[in-house]
């Protein structure tokens, strides 16, 4: 194995859940030789990929890594995240529900950006992280988009599963419902991947008019119902043409007159 590849394994043992590790936690995941493991460490704290503490003696990510985040959002090829950010952060200000954008990319569901409201939700999902491509709500409208034998390969290789009181486990109800949302323009769960969570999402398209990305508007079941539901909806329809028509995309379509049985 390569110093590089070496290197990476390192840093990408860091996450959300383990934002800083010891060296003699960084030596038991990778199984690394000491000097090896002590070697690499030094590069990646002197090019400033990793930071170190003296005090705690624990390793944290660097600012260079933070630079090539910020790169990698506002460079022109992935200009979706920064048009979608302030769009984003208005619903969130608007609603004070949590809001997720993200893609199905290297066949996993990637958040790429997630901003969490004020009111009481739990929602363990943060920008960077990847899920099954069919998990929870955004999971399900991005399959909507995708061919039919796409659609069949995923439910195959990551079966349903049952985690909330109205889970969906049944491959030709599920496929049923992703012909729903792409007839109506969007998807809406009450308690599918979570009990107590409900939520809408929409498709972002590019101006080859191709679904690049969705954008899911997510609230606590109990604290929304009836006119509400609809106002949100069209909320998060109008967030998703507004970053649509940025991105070169006019012929969106915001429907806000069909009931939603609740």
């Amino acid at each position: 194995m390569s110093s590089l590849e070496k290197s990476l394994d390192i840093l990408e043992f860091f996450s959300h859940d383990k934002k800083e590790l010891s060296f003699s936690e960084i030596v038991k995941k990778t199984g690394f030789p000491k000097s090896t493991t002590h070697r690499i460490l030094n590069i990646l704290v002197s090019r400033k990929y990793l930071s170190f503490d003296s005090n705690s003696k624990r390793y944290s990510i660097g600012i260079r890594l933070f630079e090539l985040g910020s790169l990698f959002i506002s460079s022109n090829s992935n200009n979706i995240i920064s048009i979608a950010i302030p769009v984003i952060e208005k619903l969130v200000l608007e609603t004070g529900y949590t809001v997720l954008l993200a893609s199905l990319l290297e066949g996993s569901l990637v958040y790429l950006f997630s901003q969490h409201g004020n009111s009481p939700l739990l929602v363990q999902s943060y920008t960077g992280q990847r899920r099954k491509p069919n998990y929870g709500i955004l999971g399900k409208l991005l399959l909507a988009y995708l061919p039919e034998e796409e659609v069949d390969s995923i439910l195959k290789c990551y079966p349903l599963e049952k985690t909330a009181d109205n889970s969906i486990t049944d491959p030709l109800i599920y496929k049923e419902e992703l012909k729903h949302i792409r007839i109506k323009g969007y998807a809406y769960a009450k308690d599918e991947t979570i009990n107590g969570v409900s939520g809408f999402a929409a498709p972002i398209y590019d101006y080859k008019s191709k679904v690049i990305a969705g954008i899911a508007l997510l609230f606590p079941t109990s604290l929304v119902l009836g006119n509400d539901l609809d106002k949100l909806k069209t909320k998060l329809l109008r967030a998703a043409k507004s970053i649509s028509e940025a991105l070169g995309y006019y012929n969106y379509s915001i429907q806000v007159e069909e009931d939603i049985s609740i």
